[in-house]
């Protein structure tokens, strides 16, 4: 899985791009990794672009880990917004799926959306 990021420091939104199999391991790494340098910013949301990320080997049983991992974040992004962009109707299920089972585990607000545009703008609102 590649992960490559970048950030607008004027409207405190990273936008992380995602390609290849995901994979569950290195996604925990890049996020702790992320929150850690990021601890000193106050973040608004992330946009995950992951419509060149193949989740067909994601399970819900890796969805509630996934969850439970970015909870231990949450008071870092509290009140924070996370928009995920998928390309098809399998990625959007479990995507729908993920946000879905977080909204009762988080303090953040997850969306998914097929359309990159109406990610980035919900994002910045």
């Amino acid at each position: 899985m590649q992960i490559d990021y970048k950030m607008k420091q004027d409207q405190k939104i990273i936008t992380v791009n995602l390609s290849g199999i995901y994979d569950i391991g290195q996604y925990k790494i890049f996020y702790e990794e992320l929150m850690i340098e990021t601890n000193d910013i106050d973040i608004k949301g992330i946009l995950w672009d992951a419509r060149k990320l193949d989740v067909t080997n994601v399970t819900q049983d890796q969805i509630r880990s996934i969850i439970s991992y970015i909870s231990n974040w949450s008071s870092k992004r509290e009140n924070g917004k996370a928009a995920w962009v998928v390309i098809d109707s399998i990625s959007f299920g479990m995507g729908r799926m993920f946000q879905i089972i977080s909204e009762n585990n988080t303090n953040i607000d997850i969306r998914i959306f097929k359309n990159y545009e109406k990610a980035e703008e919900w994002i910045s609102i």
